[in-house]
């Protein structure tokens, strides 16, 4: 695949204005083998700088409610060598015009029970080691960059991992790195109807 950025936190990549098409991988192992780790991807998508409804949160259980975003299924062990263990696919120039921040999100799943809360303790990233998000441009397959993990997340539950965000027309990839210790749906109430500052 050729050369391609490792980045660090708070490091950023401007993309290609020619570039049309571009899938967003989350890789990891389970850091004990007793134990499958299982991350999942998921993205928040911001109109004019609002997460203005839940549709607008791509997750396992809705994967393709926004124009130009496709997500893939749900990948339970990780630690696929041969393909992404989760990815979902960014087509520009089909985005709704009013977009102009993608969140991307990985966080670790827990069972929950029939009453909607979770079977025993809330498993955190320390169940998980080389957990990474890659950008690639499927028109050739080029990796372009790549951002792992390094801090310790060992007690948070869910990372937002990147933002994608449009500037002057053109779009931005961000490392960002920040844990927390809720879930998806408290994630996206810190931002719904809000400015989203990051």
């Amino acid at each position: 695949m050729g050369d391609f950025l490792n980045l660090k936190k708070g490091n950023f990549l401007d993309l290609s204005k020619s570039l049309e098409k571009i899938k967003i991988s989350l890789n990891w192992d389970s850091s004990n083998t007793n134990e499958q780790a299982d991350l999942d991807l998921s993205l928040i998508i911001f109109r004019n700088n609002e997460l203005v409804g839940p549709q607008d949160v791509m997750y396992y259980n809705n994967k393709g409610s926004v124009n130009g975003i496709t997500k893939s299924g749900d990948n339970r062990q990780g630690g696929n060598e041969e393909d992404d263990d989760e990815k979902a696919i960014i087509t520009f120039s089909e985005l709704d015009s009013n977009i102009n921040k993608i969140l991307i999100v990985a966080s670790v799943f827990s069972k929950i029970g029939n009453d909607g809360q979770i079977v025993g303790k809330p498993k955190t990233f320390i169940t998980v080691k080389n957990a990474k998000v890659s950008l690639e441009d499927t028109e050739n397959n080029e990796k372009l960059c790549e951002y792992v993990l390094t801090d310790d997340f060992s007690s948070a539950t869910i990372i937002e991992f990147a933002l994608l965000e449009k500037k002057n027309n053109n779009w931005q990839f961000k490392a960002l790195g920040n844990g927390y210790t809720n879930d998806l749906s408290r994630l996206a109430e810190k931002y719904y109807e809000k400015i989203m500052k990051i």
